[in-house]
């Protein structure tokens, strides 16, 4: 995700997407993670800020975004462990009644 913040734009986001040859809407979907600029652009955008390419990406929302997908994944092997104890239960119910009726 592209990190302006960190930066100090003393260009509005209007005028760094003219400098950048882009519209203003490309800026607003790199700083939120919903696009990403071509490598091109980012060393353009870097030189005009004055900072290395590496300045500005921030790894916050990365450490957000990794935590909720933990979370995910826990929450989909809870919910697997889950079905699979309710099959082998009704694997033994079945299998009771299987026996049940042979012995009839």
């Amino acid at each position: 995700m592209l990190n302006l913040n960190d930066q100090k734009v003393k260009l509005t986001k209007t005028n760094l997407a003219i400098a950048l040859g882009v519209v203003k809407q490309q800026i607003t979907m790199w700083c939120t993670g919903a696009a990403y600029p071509r490598p091109e652009t980012m060393f353009k955008l870097a030189k005009i800020l004055g900072v290395k390419v590496d300045d500005l990406y921030t790894l916050e929302e990365t450490e957000e975004e990794l935590q909720q997908e933990r979370e995910e994944i826990e929450k989909r092997l809870k919910e697997k462990e889950e079905e699979a104890k309710r099959r082998k239960q009704a694997y033994r119910l079945a299998k009771q009644i299987q026996e049940g009726e042979e012995n009839e």
